[in-house]
């Protein structure tokens, strides 16, 4: 988890210590995430072997995933898009508010994000309960 990206994400903005060391360290505020996960659930639909439904583990992408969407819960700074059928309505919203996403769409999205990491998190332990 590097502190550039995951700092970027995660400290709050609004907080002096945080934003003097953000700025002592270089760390750019990261205002969207849009993250595919490695596809995990069609590489295991196919009938993979182990070695290849394990490279087909995302793991930096969840963590990314779950720092965003904690954002947008703590600090109202982050939207995390998790799927295309995401991006017309991401695209609309900043057309229509200025560049700006709001605080609704942000805890909305979290959730999808969360439920994304579930349900991904599901589907490697049901692959490995089953093989």
């Amino acid at each position: 988890l590097h502190p550039k990206v995951h700092g970027g994400l995660l400290l709050d903005r609004n907080d002096e210590a945080h934003a003097t060391w953000m700025k002592e360290n270089s760390v750019k505020p990261i205002d969207i995430v849009v993250s595919n996960l490695y596809p995990f659930e069609k590489a295991v639909a196919g009938g993979a072997d182990l070695e290849t439904a394990a490279e087909n583990i995302d793991i930096g992408g969840p963590s990314m995933v779950r720092s965003a969407a904690k954002a947008a819960l703590l600090y109202d700074s982050v939207l995390i898009v998790t799927e295309s059928a995401q991006y017309p309505e991401v695209i609309k919203t900043l057309n229509e508010n200025e560049g700006e996403i709001t605080a609704e769409m942000r805890r909305r999205y979290a959730l999808k994000a969360f439920r994304r990491t579930k349900e991904y998190d599901s589907a490697i332990v049901n692959y490995l309960e089953e093989n």
